[in-house]
């Protein structure tokens, strides 16, 4: 998440990026009769047109047990939140962040409520990527805090199993357009992630193959993993002037990503200042590049982060207007599902 992400990554001033490996397969052009969104020569795909992913964060954080507490109970959004990113600002997905620990306690209303989501994602005909936030094991929500899980061969194993249990179930429905398998990973190693990253992408893709998995630039070597599969979306997050230290790209070119399609899973903003300095123009760059985004995130209690300062699910009493103006202008012409 945000608030380590963007101190993390000035570390990227003295990685190096050897060339990419990384390769999306597809299997010919796009299927203009899927109701899936598709992924075909390095493009996203509805119906036959490229779509370029323009969305919000809906990080949950006071059910999360990073920022609060694991308890799904205090998921704060609701329908009212879809309709916003719909209409007020225009995007066509949403990013929805999990905690695993909601799984864990009882799967029936874990995927009773992830369903609701869903159904809100498509009354308002939004797309929904699910993310991991919370790993067995536990996560302080960004680059740190992920011991318990790299240090555990059984925590590995069950977020391997829980991504092939959640593939399965929505394997069959098209508002889940992919999952975002783990946000911010900081393994041990280059080879940690990649070994992890590659198991779970064929768990996955063994029981559904009609969605995408998202795969993060990790902060072991600031790459992405040399992972192949089908159907891949290629990620990295954004908190600073891009093809600067703290949004640079992996690969040769800082400013613009090699790996496509691809997605900037966090672009955002610690202060209102800051932000405004450099978040237009990233915006309209990865607009003109074709290159996905989700602007981190819809809604928090603090200076700069959220598009309205409170954590009440459908409260938009306190909006930065500012803020909100420069998204809903990126967003303008998305191509919505449905």
């Amino acid at each position: 998440m945000r608030w380590i992400a963007w101190l993390a990554c000035v570390a990227l001033a003295s990685c190096t990026f050897p060339p990419s490996s990384n390769t999306t397969t597809s299997t010919g052009g796009p299927d203009p009769n899927s109701p899936y969104l598709t992924i075909s020569g390095g493009s996203l795909s509805y119906h036959g047109r490229a779509v370029t992913l323009r969305g919000e964060n809906f990080n949950n954080e006071p059910a999360l047990a990073c920022c609060g507490e694991a308890d799904i109970n205090r998921i704060n959004v609701n329908a009212q939140d879809y309709a916003n990113v719909a209409n007020t600002l225009g995007g066509n997905y949403v990013r929805l962040g999990l905690e695993y620990g909601w799984y864990k306690a009882d799967k029936l209303t874990f995927f009773q409520v992830i369903d609701r989501h869903v159904q809100w994602a498509k009354q308002n005909h939004l797309w929904l990527v699910p993310v991991i936030f919370g790993p067995p094991g536990g996560s302080h929500g960004d680059y740190s805090g992920q011991e318990g899980f790299w240090d555990s061969a059984t925590n590995q194993q069950d977020l391997t199993a829980f991504w092939s249990d959640f593939a399965t179930h929505y394997a069959v429905e098209a508002t889940v357009a992919g999952y975002d398998l783990f946000n911010e990973p900081a393994p041990p190693s280059a080879l940690d992630w990649k070994a992890w990253a590659q198991a779970t992408t064929d768990a996955v893709t063994k029981v559904d193959a009609n969605h995408f998995v998202v795969l993060e630039q990790t902060s072991a070597d600031w790459s992405l993993p040399a992972v192949s599969a089908p159907r891949i979306l290629w990620s990295s997050h954004c908190y600073a002037r891009a093809g600067s230290e703290g949004c640079n790209f992996p690969g040769p070119n800082h400013a613009s990503p090699t790996d496509r399609p691809f997605l900037v899973g966090e672009v955002g903003t610690k202060t209102k200042s800051t932000g405004l300095s450099y978040v237009p123009g990233d915006l309209d760059a990865f607009n003109r590049d074709g290159v996905s985004w989700t602007h981190f995130l819809l809604r928090e209690p603090d200076d700069g982060f959220g598009l309205y300062a409170n954590n009440g699910a459908g409260d938009f009493s306190q909006p930065q207007t500012t803020m909100i103006d420069i998204v809903s202008q990126a967003m303008k012409g998305s191509v919505r599902p449905g």
